[in-house]
């Protein structure tokens, strides 16, 4: 999964990717692989969870990544998780072009 990342990112020119997770036991492991994948790579990796699993924590995270000006989003989770942050991306007033990246669960 962080090799195909890493192809579209370079052929596209990204510079930065940030990771949003959900359910710490089954998706920190994968978090964490693609954030080390990324380690010496010329993309940046950023790995970001909400720390209220809520509908108010999701919100305030998809906030922070809007005001960010990050475009490239990887979402690691179940889909009642996925339908939440993308929710609460649009509630956030999260602009167009914004590329949304998920490994299906």
């Amino acid at each position: 999964m962080a090799e195909v990342f890493l192809s579209m990112g370079l052929k596209l020119k990204w510079t930065e990717i940030h990771i949003i997770t959900g359910s710490p036991a089954r998706f920190d492991a994968p978090a964490k692989y693609v954030q080390d994948f990324f380690a010496d790579k010329p993309i940046k990796a950023k790995w970001l969870t909400p720390h209220n699993p809520s509908w108010e924590g999701a919100l305030q995270l998809m906030e922070s990544v809007r005001t960010s000006g990050q475009r490239v989003l990887v979402v690691l989770g179940y889909e009642p998780f996925y339908r939440q942050i993308i929710c609460a991306a649009y509630k956030s007033g999260f602009p167009r072009g914004v590329v949304w990246l998920s490994v299906g669960w």
